[in-house]
């Protein structure tokens, strides 16, 4: 047993023939040549589909602040001013809100006023609270009387606003 692993050990690397084994190719740098099996040619195949990187999202941290609740200070109002997340304006002392509020925050809004929208021009009290999935909002609005005040995004241009001219 012993014997006849030496003999193939020896025959496969003198490359003698022997009648039991394969039989070994003679010259060893040749390269490797096209074979054809039948009809068909043997081809390589195409090169696999190149994966494509997607391109780089736009990443953005905006928080919506804006409002159309009448507490909401607006630009057009008479001194409107505004220093980053602080704004504020006069706006008309009576109306649909003399006093009220409106804030909200990613999942949670609640609003509350007290003015002339009841019927014939009475006066009207109300406050609503309202939980809804998560948005990219969040701001807080009040009015007393004619002084209205917002606490907003400090991202929302312009930065600082003084009596209707803006600086920044």
């Amino acid at each position: 047993f012993g014997s006849s692993r030496i003999f193939l050990l020896e025959a496969s690397l003198c490359f003698v023939p022997h009648p039991l084994l394969p039989q070994q190719p003679t010259n060893m740098a040749a390269t490797p040549a096209q074979q054809i099996i039948g009809e068909q040619m043997d081809v390589e195949t195409p090169a696999p589909k190149q994966v494509q990187m997607m391109t780089e999202g736009q990443h953005s941290a905006a928080i919506d602040s804006s409002s159309s609740h009448p507490a909401a200070s607006k630009d057009s109002e008479a001194l409107f001013s505004k220093l980053l997340c602080w704004q504020c304006s006069i706006g008309e002392p009576l109306g649909q809100a003399i006093c009220g509020e409106h804030g909200f925050c990613f999942c949670c809004e609640m609003q509350s006023e007290c003015g002339l929208g009841g019927k014939s021009g009475c006066l009207k009290c109300t406050a609503t609270e309202e939980l809804f999935p998560p948005e990219a909002r969040c701001g807080f609005f009040s009015k007393w009387f004619c002084i209205k005040c917002g606490l907003i995004s400090p991202l929302d241009k312009p930065f600082l606003v003084v009596a209707k001219k803006t600086i920044a």
